[in-house]
């Protein structure tokens, strides 16, 4: 093998008229004898690299996938000091170090078809450029304003190798750490309700169907109407870690229904005690225009069929009651209009009848930083349950009647109902395990039957209604009057003036009375009475037994207990640079198989440089001689940079001259080595 020189050293390229200098003898040369010719394969030649692209895509969906896993999760705790970011920050530095492979090869492969190809002969630096490149970004960055326009696959080549450093910060940064809230299974959450009531606040007997709620019961009542923001603040969650929600669930409970009544008002009714007369309603309430004349009347009504529309749901009441109330101050002297002989139209009153009726409230709640907040969803009256009567009654009273007319026991089934994991709704409530018959009449005197789980039951006893309807008689009648000593509250003494009922004055609202404040009122009593049966009622009969005392006190409603905790939130836009070095690196690595399909393949190798040295031809087809002597690098550098070769794969070099032939069989024998090159250091002038 001979190395020749190119048009800029030619005076070096003979070996005659040149001083000869003898060296010691020189070792035998080894003939290198070439390997059967063969077909190239290119699949095999890129076999490797084929498997790290595979390996690349690999890696990449392995990220993605991870992070898909855990996006929105709490962080995972591995042990051992070994964390999410831990694992991706070791597939992104295997896949950077896969990316640089195959770009690396391709850049080594491309020298040798940059040299071979049809751009002719290149400076011989430029092979020492690819080869670097291919070894380091700097120089990648430094080769490519010569590949701009000239080799895009190589181009690419050199920017997947330049960009691939960012890879790993991008992926990092591609994961963020934000507070978040998880459910914790292990812990238990519950708010109180009633699947039957009475439960532990019972109801006792005053005389011959006579009945009444107990103490606790009637102090509730008044305190709701009394305090009204108290009343329901006595439902307390159970929350371990103050945030908690609790899905739609029911209770029994008392409901309201209150309609206005102002267009019935009559008057002014002409009085012995009164110079200006009163306003009635028909069921006998009646308030004046004067002082010494009751402001506000609260009085009984046995039923409530003479009020238009009447909602529905109050058909079976437990306590039906009419407010009166005066809208404007009767002693002033703006209202001196409001006499016997004019038009009420200058004085201002207004009238509201009302209902509380036995219901199956449904609610949603939530704890959020230790503070319970309950929402109200729906409710639905208990309707006499004839199927399931114990005994106590026999008949069911007309609709607006109250409740002690109809003494069955009131029921209402909850939809949908879960019953052993499986959710039942109305239309085949029916068929759950366990259901027993119910016969119910609705408002319009309707008969239905059904069965239904006593687990989805709400149900009141048949006497407990009448005990509260024989309370709310005396909490919920009376009159009150204007009195100045009262500083703009009502004087409220019943009961031959012994009672003070202080407590009606909450309808009065200080001369501002509507029938929206009215119906608020008592919403607010129902709410009150509700939240007490709620913390003394009954859970649903056990065994699927219909019958009170197969219950136990003290039934909940469970709910899913939230904790705050650090989660892993995606950015996924910061992976766009990976996925795209990937795809680059795949579309380079086709490209250089394709344009290799029938040629040796080489990349890195160092072996053909060895082997076929003399294949790298000058413009004039010359091929290049050993350097003499030992340059520095910086020297190499200079002189390849002026020389221009190009490599011919399967050129044949030209034989050598009889003189030639008797060096090279001197250098075979050893005897004497004759050198013919002047750059070495000792035959520089």
């Amino acid at each position: 093998m001979k190395f020749y020189l190119n048009d800029t050293l030619a005076q070096y390229t003979t070996y005659t008229n040149v001083p000869q200098v003898a060296y010691p003898k020189q070792p035998p040369v080894v003939q290198v004898q070439p390997a059967p010719p063969r077909q190239p394969n290119a699949f095999w030649s890129w076999i490797w690299e084929i498997f790290t692209a595979l390996l690349c895509l690999g890696l990449l969906a392995a990220i993605a996938a991870i992070l898909a896993r855990y996006n929105g999760q709490r962080v995972p705790d591995w042990g051992l000091s070994i964390n999410l970011s831990t694992l991706i920050a070791l597939l992104a530095t295997v896949l950077r170090a896969s990316l640089v492979l195959i770009a690396a090869q391709v850049i080594s492969q491309a020298k040798w078809n940059w040299f071979s190809g049809s751009q002719g002969a290149q400076p011989l630096q430029l092979f020492q450029d690819f080869d670097a490149a291919s070894r380091s970004a700097i120089s990648a960055l430094l080769l490519i304003p010569r590949l701009v326009l000239r080799s895009p696959a190589t181009l690419t080549a050199a920017l997947i190798t330049i960009a691939s450093y960012a890879t790993g910060p991008f992926v990092q940064q591609a994961i963020k750490t934000v507070d978040c809230d998880r459910i914790v299974p292990t812990l238990r959450t519950s708010i109180p309700v009633a699947h039957y009531i009475p439960g532990s606040s019972d109801y006792f007997r005053l005389a011959a169907g006579q009945w009444s709620v107990k103490n606790d019961m009637k102090a509730v009542s008044i305190d709701g109407l009394s305090n009204p923001s108290t009343a329901n603040s006595t439902i307390v969650a159970s929350c371990p870690t103050g945030n908690c929600t609790f899905s739609e669930y029911a209770t029994v409970g008392l409901c309201s229904a209150c309609k206005d009544a102002s267009s019935l008002i009559t008057g002014p009714h002409r009085t012995n005690s009164s110079r200006r007369g009163e306003w009635r309603l028909p069921n006998g309430g009646a308030v004046g225009a004067e002082r010494g004349l009751p402001s506000l009347a609260l009085n009984f009504a046995n039923n409530l069929s003479w009020v238009p529309n009447f909602p529905a749901d109050a058909a079976w009441a437990a306590y039906n009651f009419t407010i009166l109330a005066a809208a404007d101050d009767m002693s002033n002297a703006t209202a001196v209009a409001c006499k016997l002989d004019n038009l009420p139209g200058d004085c201002k009153f207004t009238a509201s009848a009302c209902a509380l009726y036995p219901c199956m409230r449904t609610y949603s709640g939530n704890v959020s930083s230790g503070l319970f907040t309950e929402t109200p969803v729906s409710t639905v009256p208990l309707l006499p349950d004839i199927f399931n009567n114990t005994g106590n009654g026999s008949t069911v009273g007309g609709p607006f009647y109250p409740f002690p007319n109809t003494l069955y026991p009131y029921s209402a089934v909850y939809t949908p109902c879960v019953v052993n994991g499986k959710t039942y709704t109305t239309s085949n409530i029916s068929t759950a395990p366990g259901a027993v018959p119910m016969v119910y009449y609705t408002p319009s005197q309707t008969r239905v039957e059904t069965s239904a789980p006593i687990s989805c039951i709400y149900r009141m006893d048949e006497l407990y209604p009448l005990a509260l309807s024989n309370y709310f008689g005396w909490l919920l009648s009376g009159n009150c009057t204007n009195d100045s000593q009262q500083a703009g509250s009502l004087r409220c003494l019943n009961d031959g003036f012994t009672t003070d009922k202080f407590w009606l004055d909450s309808f009065f609202f200080n001369w501002t009375a509507t029938p929206e404040k009215i119906a608020g009122m008592v919403e607010t009593l129902a709410v009150a009475v509700t939240s007490k049966m709620r913390l003394t009622g009954k859970t649903a009969a056990l065994d699927n037994v219909p019958l009170p005392e197969r219950g136990v006190i003290g039934d909940a409603t469970q709910g899913e207990v939230w904790t705050t905790t650090i989660c892993t939130d995606v950015d996924w836009p910061w992976l766009a640079l990976p996925a795209a070095l990937v795809l680059m690196a795949l579309a380079v690595l086709v490209t250089a198989f394709i344009q290799n399909w029938r040629r040796p393949v080489w990349k890195a190798s160092v072996l053909p440089v060895i082997l076929y040295g003399d294949r790298f031809l000058t413009p004039e087809g010359q091929s290049l001689q050993g350097v003499a002597g030992t340059m520095t690098l910086p020297e190499m550098e200079k002189a390849t940079e002026q020389t221009n070769v190009r490599f011919v794969p399967n050129t044949e070099v030209e034989q050598p001259t009889s003189s030639q032939e008797a060096v090279m069989q001197q250098e075979r024998s050893g005897d004497a080595y004759v050198d013919s090159w002047p750059l070495r250091e000792e035959n520089r002038g």
